[in-house]
């Protein structure tokens, strides 16, 4: 697989998607990064920090647990300012980059609660991910534009 161009610009931005690659992967969450010539996967907090999560939401509620996320995942975020493509996917070595030329298919689905689903086949197998209701009518924008020829309904 090829990385991001050097210049590499991001044209659409899905954050906190919880995802993994592949039925037994490990779900981490995910900023999402529709670049130029392909997709961009940012780790924002690994399969560790979601079991933290949830121990926090056993201990102090489910609106601890999301300060608690959201600090981590904005902390994170400020250290992607001011870097290129490639800087953020060097940042952790669960990042990685997938060029629009090599995602054979493209579902994105409204959730059954309202949030948003999305396959995407990729040479290293199935990606899929769920995210906010906020966020499906950029998603949907994101991958019909990039990803038209390879979308199914």
């Amino acid at each position: 697989m090829s990385g991001p161009e050097k210049d590499e610009k991001i044209r659409y931005v899905l954050v906190n998607a919880t995802g993994q690659v592949g039925m037994t992967g490990i779900q981490r969450q995910y900023d999402i990064l529709f670049t130029e010539t392909g997709i961009a996967f940012a780790v924002v907090a690994s399969g560790l920090k979601m079991a933290a999560k949830i121990g926090l939401i056993e201990g102090l509620g489910a609106a601890g647990a999301l300060l608690s996320g959201a600090m981590t995942n904005d902390k994170l975020r400020n250290s992607f300012r001011g870097l290129t493509v490639k800087q953020i996917l060097e940042l952790n070595e669960k990042n990685f980059f997938v060029p629009y030329l090599d995602v054979t298919r493209a579902v994105v689905k409204k959730g059954m609660l309202g949030g948003g689903k999305t396959d995407l086949v990729l040479p290293g197998g199935k990606f899929q991910c769920v995210f906010s209701k906020d966020q499906l009518e950029a998603v949907l924008t994101a991958v019909s534009e990039k990803l038209g020829a390879q979308m199914a309904i």
